[in-house]
């Protein structure tokens, strides 16, 4: 049996200085593509190929909805005939990968996957009171059992619309469900404990926002795909925009409040080997700067930070 799953990317923004192919997601937009991500998942539906037009409200809607399935964002496959494509366009791509895949997910625009669903159909479906049938984040799943699959010969299996499902995120923690304001893999997260020998002396790179006096460190959600340590480098350059070694033995973990619930931190030791040539710089609204271990204690928002100091100097012979 062949199954497609035709997703309208979710609510963006109205850009009225930007292209429309550049337009973004609204927060809406992403939980609602989350939600849909979710649901395939707790249905086991998670598709064996992803593919999705190159726009950015649609490759997001693609990326937040596979991530949350456990699928890396480098598995999404796009093509530019899929911005805006007619009916036949997305039937012409979809066509050659249903030999080789069970299950595609397409993430596509109004009104060329709603004119394919309605022509893939065995049966057109009614138009709804509300004259949508696939609003933004909507999600059809079609099925055939037909050898050579072709349009008219599909069954819907579900037609869902993101604002139908629940608002938060089901998953097992500790052999118990909880429910969460964000997908489980959020709570996942590593982060860099930066540092340089300078002038014979250990210091630690650390950023504070221009709403918070404290200092923080480089951290966020573990990629799907990437390991911690790697996702730990992937976020000291998004953030502070250094580059370095990451030692693959984590320093240790510690837990923080955020989403509704509590996230799990493992934290790495990483020297650094590129950053602006300044003690101090700004970068993407951050101001980091190079600190002695004995400034950057105190004053940091992570757990532990005192522990986790002591096992850096340890290993970097800095007692």
């Amino acid at each position: 049996m062949a199954e497609l799953l035709l997703l309208r990317h979710g609510k963006a923004e109205v850009g009225a200085n930007k292209d429309d192919s550049e337009r973004t997601l609204k927060t809406r937009g992403k939980r609602d593509a989350q939600r849909i991500g979710h649901w395939l998942q707790q249905h086991d539906l998670q598709p064996d190929c992803i593919i999705s037009s190159p726009a950015e409200r649609a490759l997001l809607t693609a990326e937040k909805c596979a991530k949350v399935m456990g699928i890396p964002a480098a598995n999404i496959e796009t093509d530019d005939e899929l911005y805006l494509g007619s009916p036949e366009t997305l039937w012409e791509h979809l066509q050659p990968r249903l030999k080789h895949y069970q299950r595609i997910l397409l993430v596509a625009h109004n009104p060329g996957l709603e004119q394919l669903l309605q022509q893939l159909l065995d049966e057109p479906l009614a138009i709804p009171d509300d004259g949508k049938l696939m609003p933004t984040a909507a999600l059809a799943h079609l099925s055939t059992d037909a050898s050579i699959p072709t349009p008219g010969h599909w069954q819907l299996e579900k037609l869902i619309r993101p604002r139908t499902l629940p608002r938060l995120f089901a998953f097992e923690e500790n052999g118990l469900t909880v429910w969460r304001d964000r997908p489980a893999y959020y709570y996942k997260q590593s982060g860099v404990l930066a540092y340089r020998i300078h002038e014979g002396e250990l210091q630690l790179l650390m950023f504070k926002t221009l709403n918070n006096p404290l200092w923080k460190l480089a951290k966020g959600i573990i990629e799907p795909g990437l390991s911690a340590a790697e996702s730990a480098a992937k976020e000291a350059w998004e953030e502070l925009g250094i580059r370095g070694e990451v030692d693959p033995e984590p320093l240790g973990d510690t837990r923080h409040a955020k989403w509704g619930g509590e996230c799990d931190l493992r934290l790495f030791a990483m020297r650094v080997t590129a950053t602006p040539a300044e003690d101090q710089w700004w970068h993407d609204k951050r101001f980091c700067q190079w600190l002695s271990p004995e400034a950057a204690a105190p004053s940091c928002v992570v757990n532990g930070m005192g522990h986790f100091i002591k096992q850096l100097r340890a290993r970097v012979g800095h007692d």
